[in-house]
């Protein structure tokens, strides 16, 4: 039988170091000894960058944190994905869709690969034009 561990972890970003929990592995849970915490493949940049922003959204100029509760299976796959903090349905959806696709090196437990769960920030922000290089167009 999996042991499953549930852990609450809130990722903030933007927030100030008072508002975050950060654990230190090793430390009991639960009864479970957890000896490494779950870490993501390619790290939270490479889950950013792989974002389809919704076009409505992007019409709108709606941006935000999407935060989402994550159970990650003892074989690193995200195995239920759940909205905490939702953005609408489109940004929900997307930020739910590339977390699908994640995938972690999972949380252990003496060497022994666990399932865990924890939330994590999946933040939409639109990109400003001013900072697109222009294109000049010379007339003569």
């Amino acid at each position: 039988m999996k042991r499953l561990v549930f852990l609450l972890l809130m990722v903030c970003t933007g927030c100030a170091s008072s508002d975050r929990l950060v654990l230190t592995p090793p430390f009991d849970m639960d009864g479970v000894r957890i000896t490494k915490m779950p870490s993501l493949i390619g790290g939270i940049e490479e889950l950013q960058a792989s974002l389809r922003y919704p076009p409505q959204a992007r019409v709108e100029g709606r941006e935000g944190r999407v935060l989402l509760t994550v159970l990650i299976g003892a074989d690193g796959v995200p195995k239920e994905i759940h909205i905490l903090e939702s953005q609408g349905p489109d940004l929900d959806a997307e930020a739910a869709r590339a977390m699908a696709k994640a995938r972690f090196e999972p949380a252990e437990s003496d060497g022994v690969p666990i399932a865990f769960k924890m939330s994590l920030p999946i933040t939409f922000r639109l990109r400003s034009n001013s900072a697109a290089p222009r294109r000049v167009i010379k007339t003569e």
